[in-house]
């Protein structure tokens, strides 16, 4: 459970769901008896109980306030309790410009940008036999993010290559391996890992036809210099976007900036990363608070607000009192307000020159049901009759441009579950009654808007907790009448001990001993049988442990047994302690044998 703490940290979003509201609203019984009459069918209103619930649904869903206010409550949660993000989910790749090429030579290497990139490759594959599922790497999600703040915190989980280090400053990158210390290929792709016919040569090798492979080798591995010695190159908004100035208002209405895919030889004041390290996840590491991607720094995200909250762009979709560029695309056609940009590419020894791509963050459903077929029919509002395979939405928005200062999203990871009720306790201060002194401001309830956050770990773990203790107290009302049946069995043995050795006890009682020492003796037996027993039994669990981890481990990547040596130490105590509890009454029995009836006893 705490492994797990680091993949399943407590969020704060400006919207999310009230957890809480709706497991309490699983316990309402919405049923309905009906009466069954012979010669009739009962109607059960489907169209009331849809309702009812998408009204469940609105009444969970939650729109959170977030203020600069409660992000510096958040941050003054302390470093021992748990490690911080402070995400303002800018969309970077529009901004960022990495080279790219054909075949890998020279002359065919240019300066694109990373989305531009992504679009690339899909155009490039809508050529190819796998055109169906081009649109899927449109929808991919982002492969730059933003890493915790908390250095100690990373590397609690992950080790560095050697000369490695973690990104601090603005200017610095580091990117994350999985597991198996990977990377995929898609995600090195839109990076510029691969050119064009690497790129290409991957795909046609995944086909069972190998007269489609190209004559050029494909890269399994790359080492660290490989992946350390790419350059990549932030501009800003007013950089890369260049405001439309025709006269023409339908035009300019249609689309009122264009973005440049590739870099100009004029850009100055470009931002250039430094690769300064690859993290690998630690061999007991299993859910790690980084997945596998490239991660920049709070500092780059606060430098790209500097930068582009006052951009040309950012004002615009402010005076139009919108936060959001939408265009929809209807077989090609673009078909309202967006940001369009001509790329373009080769494929087998043909030139496509100015290829029409769109800026933004394709609708993740619409590209699914793109490449496995779309609905069929009538899209429903295309004019056209299209299916939705042949329509794509992209969204930019404001937050995506960086002219949005304040957080939506923060992740908390706790160090574990102790901290994290500490951490919760912290959150609940915020909504509840009484004043906060936040940098030395006093906030009082009024001044304060209701956070809600989510911890979905905490809700799984309390139904896994559930489950586990009915499971629990079936194990231990079995193991209970275990333990009884053997601490009568000890019982009888030793007290079987004293009836064979009546005799014994008779001379050691003539010989000057007293009762006391008769019982120790018997007392000690059963100390050693205890023990005995429970060294064997400890010894056992270690040997069991070692094997069946090596089983489970492989099967679901972790281990399932762990007997501490604070438990061990228990477990041995408990058995010793039964025994002797057991022991106590026979040896009682022997202390009080008469020394003359004793020696007379065959």
């Amino acid at each position: 459970q705490d492994d797990m703490l680091s993949g399943n940290p407590i969020t704060v979003q400006e919207q999310a769901y009230d957890l809480d509201a709706m497991m309490n609203g699983m316990d309402i019984d919405d049923s309905v008896e009906m009466i069954k009459e012979k010669g009739y069918v009962n109607v059960e209103f489907m169209i009331k109980f849809l309702a009812d619930r998408f009204d469940d649904m609105n009444s969970i869903m939650v729109e959170n306030e977030i203020t600069q206010d409660y992000i510096d409550y958040i941050r003054a949660i302390p470093k021992t309790q748990a490690a911080l993000k402070i995400d303002r989910k800018i969309n970077v790749t529009n901004n960022i410009y990495t080279d790219f090429s054909y075949d890998g030579t020279q002359e065919t290497t240019r300066q694109i940008s990373l989305s531009a990139l992504k679009q690339t490759y899909t155009s490039v594959m809508e050529n190819t036999q796998f055109k169906d599922n081009a649109s899927l790497i449109t929808s991919l999600g982002d492969v730059y993010m933003q890493a915790p703040s908390d250095e100690e915190y990373i590397l609690s989980q992950y080790d560095l290559n050697e000369g490695g280090r973690i990104a601090k400053e603005k200017n610095e990158i580091m990117i994350v391996v999985n597991q198996d210390w990977a990377l995929t290929d898609l995600l090195l792709a839109q990076l510029g890992y691969y050119n064009q016919q690497e790129f290409l040569n991957i795909a046609y090798k995944s086909d069972d036809d190998p007269s489609n492979d190209l004559d050029i080798p494909v890269k399994e591995k790359l080492s660290y210099q490989e992946l350390m010695g790419k350059k990549f190159v932030w501009y800003d908004n007013d950089t890369v976007f260049t405001k439309n100035t025709s006269t023409n208002p339908m035009e300019v209405a249609m689309s009122p900036f264009t973005y440049n895919a590739y870099e100009q030889e004029e850009w100055q004041n470009g931002l250039e990363f430094e690769i300064v390290g690859v993290l690998m996840p630690k061999e007991e590491i299993n859910y790690g608070c980084l997945e596998a991607g490239f991660y920049y720094t709070e500092k780059l995200s606060d430098y790209i607000i500097e930068k582009n909250i006052q951009s040309e762009i950012s004002n615009f979709l402010i005076e139009q009192n919108s936060d959001t560029f939408q265009t929809v695309v209807v077989n090609g056609m673009q078909t309202s307000m967006g940001i369009t940009y001509k790329y373009s590419y080769r494929y087998e020894g043909v030139d496509y020159n100015d290829i029409t791509g769109y800026v933004g963050k394709v609708d993740a459903m619409t590209a699914l049901m793109g490449a496995f077929g779309g609905m069929g029919g009538s899209s429903g509002g295309s004019g056209n009759g299209s299916s939705m395979s042949d329509i794509d939405t992209y969204k930019l928005t404001l937050r995506d441009l960086g002219g949005v200062d304040v957080a939506n999203d923060i992740s908390i990871y706790a160090t574990d579950f102790e901290t994290k009720d500490e951490v919760i306790a912290y959150l609940d201060a915020w909504n509840n009654d009484g004043d906060i002194v936040v940098n030395g401001k006093t906030l009082t309830k009024a001044e304060r808007s209701e956070i809600k956050y989510t911890d979905t770990l905490s809700l799984i773990i309390s139904m896994i907790n559930t489950m586990i203790d009915i499971i629990t107290i079936a194990l231990i009302s079995f193991t209970s009448l275990a333990l009884v049946v053997s601490c009568v069995m000890i019982a009888i043995i030793t007290y079987v001990s004293v009836v064979e050795r009546v005799k014994e006890i008779g001379v050691i009682r003539s010989l000057g001993g007293r009762k006391k020492d008769v019982s120790n003796l018997f007392n000690a037996e059963t100390l050693v049988i205890g023990l005995g027993s429970g060294l064997i039994g400890v010894g056992f669990t270690y040997i069991m442990s070692f094997i069946v981890n090596i089983i489970v481990k492989s099967a679901a990547g972790f281990s399932i047994m762990n007997l501490t040596f604070g438990s061990a130490v228990i477990m041995i105590s408990l058995s010793v302690g039964l025994t002797v509890l057991s022991g106590i009454i026979p040896s009682r029995k022997a202390a009080k044998q008469d020394p003359v009836v004793a020696l007379r006893t065959e």
